[in-house]
């Protein structure tokens, strides 16, 4: 089974604090993989060392998408922790804007957000606004904002969410997701048992003692 990223061995250090230390992990085709630590475990760095948005002080990160063996950000998606959506804007416009940051075409994408609003029970609500919506509405939103352009690769960060039912709603988020279109995944969390739960294939990394 082909590798799509490879982390190894990298460290970052702010000032005198070693935030990541010597962490590695890859994810093969096809796998849904699980990122668990404890706050200051160092979760959050490296997201953003994986989102190229810092790079780490040593060590080496390495996607596999489309034959390029760099990050290519129309090929990954992110959910992040802290929902951000903009909440005077209709779903739709925003969904669309989404797509064309990530150069995703909008007649395809208005057709890909259609088939989620069926999965996820959005049907006739295109037209809402965000601040119309309940919570788990907006999260729906959310989920499919991070893969409306169809990426190979999503990470979920949902590291501080300590009720089980919401991750598995999360989970049939997912499937839905890969329903449409077949992806690999990494759950960031910060508790390993709901995860164990969801009954899928994750390995679970376990950051405390290694970071």
């Amino acid at each position: 089974m082909s590798v799509i990223l490879s982390v190894d061995n990298i460290t970052k250090i702010f000032g005198k604090s070693v935030v990541v230390n010597n962490i590695s992990f890859e994810v093969k085709r096809g796998e849904i993989l699980g990122l668990v630590g404890p706050n200051g475990a160092g979760k959050s760095t490296i997201i953003r060392c994986l989102l190229g948005i810092i790079h780490p002080d040593s060590g080496s990160i390495n996607y596999n998408l489309d034959n390029m063996y760099k990050l290519n950000t129309s090929k990954v998606g992110y959910l992040p922790e802290e929902r951000g959506l903009y909440k005077d804007a209709k779903i739709i416009d925003i969904l669309l804007y989404i797509a064309g940051l990530k150069n995703y075409p909008l007649d395809k994408a208005r057709k890909t957000a259609e088939e989620y609003f069926g999965k996820l029970d959005l049907k006739g609500r295109d037209k809402a606004k965000i601040q119309e919506l309940s919570k788990g509405m907006a999260q729906k939103v959310q989920f499919i904002a991070s893969v409306i352009h169809e990426p190979e690769f999503l990470v979920l960060d949902e590291r501080n969410v300590k009720n089980k039912a919401f991750l598995v709603s999360i989970w049939g988020y997912m499937r839905a997701s890969r329903n449409l279109q077949p992806r690999e995944i990494l759950i960031i969390s910060y508790l390993q048992k709901p995860l164990s739960n969801l009954k899928t294939e994750s390995k679970i990394i376990k950051t405390k003692g290694l970071l």
